[in-house]
């Protein structure tokens, strides 16, 4: 039964209506309807007036009068229900951050779930926590150990369900995972971005609770067609808290935490919100560094250091790099104790950062490539740092000073970038001849050509960058496949004034933010033809905003170019009805521009 208030505020919005609309009026419930029957299969609308008229009547007499819940037809319940995951939680609700995240290399990371693997030193069997009351498990080790990739590796292992069930006595089990990422967006590293996902991933598998959750948002889509509002932040914590508990009522939960070092508030409130989770009997595995405020809270719970454990997997990524290569295999023919004794020399010098094997084996191999003599690759590997940021400053100084400036230039144009910076973005930015981007007619792209630019922007980042910059696995022209750091400790090496100072030397002609307006402006005139209707008038909205933001920052020798720009950008928003004709002129002039 619902509240008397609910059913003033139902009543108040029926007043007036004094019969059910006929199925051929127009109104946003029967419009709404009529979307979604026919996107659900019901393709012989004019057929089911009748139903739709005896529906809606019932409906609208049970929730005016507040007698029972509605009853909507499965197909339209579906389409409701994913329409508020995206809408009302939005994609930040999506767990992006763990698509980027590298998979294990094969045969990594299976102790963390075998129960009788012996260990040079002490440490928690994870399985152990997963089957017993426990409510905390800590993951902790060196920037660069693989934390995260761990955590990825437990968060989709078939074994991690199999062995809380023991937990649960049966009962089912909900796993969701968050990735804390300070190299992201500011959502990434944010209270509201942790619970904007799980609410997102625990509504996804309990869809039943959406109507519970937000009963006037779900009445008022399916009822009038009333857009569904996102969530605001503040709302968030109460919602989920409600989730929690009507999911309680029927599974037990299990959360996957990463990155509790690069939440962008304070330790103490994600600290806080670990314990507000245990006590609610839920499971939480959290990796972090092993921060002082981590240890002191965590130091009675069940915890790994990870660099302690993860020797074997580095020799094994280590020597199946090396069997894979050419050039080891002809050195193996020729000094086979060496080349036995190359991958433990490796994992000896790496103490434990399997992000250093990661890079020193990818220097190597272009020795290997080279036919380098034994005592060329044993030097090339004495030479190498064991720090990561000293490992970096000496990647960085092989360069010769074309790839140094190319690579400085696509530093300087990530750092530039707001948010997420998309792959093709990066390759449009690249182009040599701004004008291009002026005076190119509206072209859409093919699937074919967007997949040539993708693979010359990761060539491009490969050999400039050393890896240091990468295209992340996954995305397509719909979901575009962002340009991220290749780990946290990258963007922090970059950010050093003395790294600072030469990538600033190095690009001192070069305005980025002038690139960016260029390479959005192009976007939009070769957006492919297959994103139409409401999906491209946002995408082209989306990247209109992306050149207002660029063009703030462009330096003031370069303000004719980026007002012509501008100009440019106001007849596709006016093809898309974003502009009318009368605000074109011009379109931005409320917009603040810099003078550096």
């Amino acid at each position: 039964m619902q509240s008397l208030d609910h059913q003033e505020a139902i009543l108040q919005r029926l007043d007036g209506v004094t019969q059910v609309p006929r199925p051929e009026q127009s109104t946003p419930a029967h419009a709404l309807f009529q979307h979604l029957a026919h996107r659900g299969g019901l393709d012989n609308y004019a057929t089911d007036s009748i139903r739709w008229k005896t529906l809606h009547s019932s409906t609208l007499n049970r929730v005016a009068t507040g007698q029972g819940e509605m009853v909507i037809p499965p197909a339209i319940e579906n389409k409701l229900q994913q329409q508020f995951l995206s809408t009302v939680l939005g994609t930040d609700g999506k767990n992006q951050r763990q698509s980027q995240i590298h998979e294990a290399h094969k045969r990594t990371f299976e102790w963390i779930f075998d129960e009788n693997v012996e260990a040079e030193h002490p440490w928690d069997k994870f399985v152990e926590w997963c089957e017993k009351d426990s409510l905390l498990y800590w993951i902790t080790g060196k920037a660069g150990s693989g934390k995260s990739t761990l955590m990825k590796f437990i968060s989709q292992h078939p074994q991690l369900m199999k062995h809380l069930q023991v937990w649960s006595n049966g009962a089912p089990v909900t796993i969701a995972s968050f990735y804390f990422w300070a190299s992201g967006t500011a959502m990434q590293a944010s209270s509201e971005g942790l619970f904007r996902s799980l609410l997102y991933q625990l509504l996804d598998q309990h869809k039943h609770i959406i109507p519970k959750l937000a009963p006037q948002t779900w009445e008022g889509t399916y009822l009038f067609g009333a857009p569904m509002p996102m969530v605001q932040a503040d709302d968030l914590r109460r919602m989920l808290g409600f989730t929690v508990r009507e999911v309680g009522k029927t599974s037990r939960i299990c959360l996957i935490i990463d990155g509790l070092d690069e939440f962008g508030g304070s330790t103490d409130d994600v600290l806080d919100t670990i314990e507000a989770f245990t006590s609610h009997s839920i499971k939480v595995c959290a990796a972090s560094r092993p921060w002082v405020a981590f240890e002191e809270s965590f130091y009675q719970k069940p915890q790994l250091l990870l660099q302690n454990l993860t020797r074997q997997d580095m020799e094994e990524y280590t020597q199946s790099a090396l069997r894979g290569n050419r050039g080891f295999r002809r050195l193996r023919a020729r000094e086979p104790d060496f080349a036995e004794q190359l991958a433990k020399n490796i994992v000896d010098k790496a103490d434990g950062v399997f992000l250093w094997v990661c890079l020193v084996v990818k220097s190597l191999l272009t020795g290997l490539n080279n036919d380098d003599r034994i005592s060329d690759l044993q030097g090339r590997l004495d030479a190498l740092p064991p720090d990561l940021e000293d490992l970096y400053d000496a990647i960085i100084k092989t360069w010769d000073t074309f790839y140094f400036e190319h690579a400085a230039q696509y530093f300087e144009l990530k750092k530039a970038h707001t948010g997420v910076l998309e792959a093709r973005i990066l390759f449009l930015a690249d182009a040599e001849n701004i004008s291009q981007a002026i005076e190119m007619d509206n072209r859409p792209i093919s699937q074919e050509e967007y997949d040539s630019q993708l693979s010359t922007i990761r060539r491009r980042l490969n050999s400039r960058c050393m890896g240091l910059l990468e295209v992340t696995s996954i995305g397509d022209a719909l979901q575009p496949h962002p340009v991220e750091y290749l780990h946290r400790t990258v963007k922090d090496y970059l950010r050093r004034h003395d790294v600072q100072a030469r990538l600033q030397a190095a690009t001192e002609l070069f305005d980025p933010y002038l690139q960016l307006c260029a390479a959005y402006l192009l976007s939009i005139k070769s957006m492919p033809s297959y994103i139409t209707g409401q999906d491209r008038k946002i995408d082209i909205t989306l990247r209109a905003f992306g050149v207002m933001v660029s063009a703030r920052w462009v330096a003031t020798g370069n303000t004719e170019i980026m007002v012509e720009i501008l100009d440019k950008v106001a007849l596709p928003l006016e093809k898309e009805g974003v502009l009318h004709n009368q605000e074109r002129s011009p379109w931005w002039q409320n917009a603040t521009f810099s003078s550096h």
